[in-house]
């Protein structure tokens, strides 16, 4: 008995032995270059003394109203090194930039990483070492210039560019509504989507209209689709592209309910129209899309209710 016991303790001994060193403060240190070549995506490589397998999640910010971020995850190698995959499909458009790179919690890493850092990164340590509410992070931050000394107005130019091809997306969103509305208040609410002939062949042909304006807005660079933009167009045309099987009345109702996103997208091309020194709208060119539409041919006659 007393020799299984100095054999435990032995082995205990060896395994704090080996495991000692790995608990102490690790003082953080990370540097990082982004690489925007003129003829291929952007990318971040760089170096750190965060453990090898660490997860880090690298971000390129573009600095306007509306402005993009684009995010990919990469890991380090053993020999401190880490290399980000592609940021964008193709090469970044000229602009001012921030990009950062930032370990997670410990939550989030593997658990050879979490052994290191601590449950809750508590052995980091270093100027580039946040506190966060689920315990401590890595967070660097670098501001970059992706083009020649004229990038910032080419910048200015690219979001005037599709602020107005946004804009007229969205006025189009805004003449669907007042059509639908137009067309839905000659329909009997008490006959059933699939028992109303003409309000299924009203659908059929809105939902091509939707799909083309999907196609258009995604030609759009994405570096102007900000995420209240982006909501104004997704919370419609999520609503339009189910129209066929709708209540007509809680249709209705559905396509109100996505005014409060329609007026943020609406103040956000506003930011940005300001940004790239465009004059405001005036506000009657809002109310032409459903002037247009409710100027059009009267709506299809009520279908009666079936017999009961």
């Amino acid at each position: 008995m007393r020799r299984l016991t100095w054999c435990l303790l032995a082995m205990t001994a060896i395994v704090l032995a080996s495991c000692g060193g790995k608990e102490g403060p690790l003082d953080v240190t990370l540097q990082f270059e982004l690489h925007a070549p003129p003829d291929g995506p952007a990318y971040v490589s760089g170096t750190t003394t965060l453990p090898a397998a660490a997860i880090l999640a690298v971000s390129l910010d573009e600095q306007r109203p509306g402005g993009a971020t684009h995010s990919v995850d990469c890991t380090v190698e053993r020999d401190g090194t880490f290399r980000s995959r592609p940021l964008q499909d193709g090469p970044a458009s000229p602009g001012e930039y921030v990009v950062s790179v930032v370990m997670p919690v410990a939550l989030r890493q593997p658990e050879e990483v979490q052994r290191r850092i601590g449950a809750e990164g508590e052995h980091l340590t270093g100027p580039a070492v946040v506190e966060g509410p689920f315990g401590k992070i890595v967070r660097v931050e670098q501001p970059v210039r992706i083009g020649g000394p004229d990038a910032a107005d080419a910048q200015r130019r690219r979001a005037a560019e599709d602020v107005i091809k946004l804009e007229s997306l969205l006025d189009e969103i805004e003449g669907m509504q007042a059509e639908i509305e137009r067309v839905a208040a000659g329909f009997d609410p008490k006959v059933p989507p699939a028992q109303n002939p003409v309000w299924q062949e009203f659908a059929k042909g809105l939902v091509s209209r939707v799909q083309d304006l999907d196609q258009r807005l995604a030609a759009v660079e994405t570096s102007t689709r900000s995420s209240a933009v982006r909501g104004a167009f997704e919370s419609a045309l999520r609503t339009y592209r189910h129209i066929e099987r709708a209540d007509v009345e809680a249709f209705r109702m559905e396509i109100r309910q996505a005014l409060p996103a329609r007026e943020r997208g609406r103040q956000s091309l506003a930011e940005i129209r300001a940004y790239a020194g465009l004059p405001p709208r005036a506000a009657e060119e809002f109310d032409r899309p459903r002037e247009r539409s409710a100027a059009g041919p009267p709506g299809p006659p009520p279908v009666p209710a079936p017999p009961e």
